[in-house]
Order: C-alpha cells, then sequence, then structure tokens
C-alpha cells in the first residue's frame, strides 16, 4: 500500500459572506482550480484564492464586520484555534463557518488512483448583506424638539 495525499483549497469573494472549499484532488492544482471555479460561478467574477495546502484541514471564520478569515493545520481543532486567534489577532470577533478536513487515503502500489473531490459551498445565499441605521439624538428643528426616529436600511 502506498499514501495517498489529498489537496484542498478555499477561494472567496470580497462580496461573499462565506468562502467555497474544494477536497480530494491528486494536485494543489486542481484543487485551487476547483474552488476558484465554484466561487466565480455563484459570483460571476472576482474570486481569489484564500488558502491552499495538502492533508489537513482548513477553518473558515467570519468577523462582525462580514470580513473572512482562513487557516489550515494538520488537524480539525487546530484548523478552527488557529483561525479564531488570527481574528482576535486582527482586534476582530469571529464565529466559525466551516471547517473541511482532507486526509491522506491509501492504495495498492501500483493503483491508478483519481480525485475523489467534493465542493462545500456556502450555504444558503453567499451574498454579503449590509445595513446601515441613523438617527438624530438631542437635536432641535426649529425649536422644536425632534422626535425619536430611526432610520434602518438593509
Amino acid at each position: 500500500m502506498r499514501a495517498i495525499d489529498n489537496f484542498y483549497a478555499a477561494a472567496w469573494h470580497q462580496n461573499s459572506s462565506d468562502a467555497w472549499i474544494a477536497a480530494g484532488f491528486r494536485s494543489k492544482q486542481r484543487a485551487e482550480a476547483a474552488a476558484m471555479a465554484a466561487c466565480n460561478r455563484v459570483m460571476g467574477s472576482g474570486c481569489s484564492l484564500a488558502t491552499s495546502n495538502v492533508n489537513g484541514s482548513v477553518a473558515i471564520a467570519r468577523g462582525v464586520l462580514g470580513g473572512l478569515y482562513a487557516s489550515d493545520d494538520a488537524k480539525k481543532s487546530g484548523a478552527q484555534r488557529r483561525v479564531l486567534d488570527y481574528c482576535r489577532q486582527k482586534s476582530d470577533e469571529c464565529i466559525l463557518l466551516n471547517t473541511v478536513t482532507a486526509n491522506p487515503g491509501q492504495a495498492p502500489a501500483n493503483a491508478r488512483v483519481g480525485d475523489t473531490s467534493e465542493i462545500f459551498a456556502p450555504q444558503g445565499n453567499p451574498m454579503r448583506l449590509h445595513g446601515a441605521i441613523a438617527w438624530i439624538d438631542g437635536a432641535r428643528l426649529n425649536g422644536r424638539p425632534w422626535q425619536p426616529d430611526v432610520w434602518l436600511a438593509g
């Protein structure tokens, strides 16, 4: 028997709320191309590679202002810890969105082995949603107190 490498890659877009992760590829280039293609298929164009590696885990987190973070490690728990640590280093608070593990496989020494690829796409609408809120506090209009109103756009 021989070990079979398992390459993975993650891609995202500046207007996305999550990342596309491709795993189960026999080459780094194929994993990267698959992640980019999956992202661009939904977002139109403009996706970029977040990370790629072999035989490990990748974790994706989102910060309070919608920014995305990625980190990888040999183990799932390590990737999750690293992405949340990185988020804190950037003075952000994050929630973990997704973790994918690409474990190495094995095959007979002379067997031909192809990709066992899988794409992990964002659930629901991957478009980053924006909103704003405004109010006037303690202001006066024509000598009368301003009524406490709040305007919300989302």
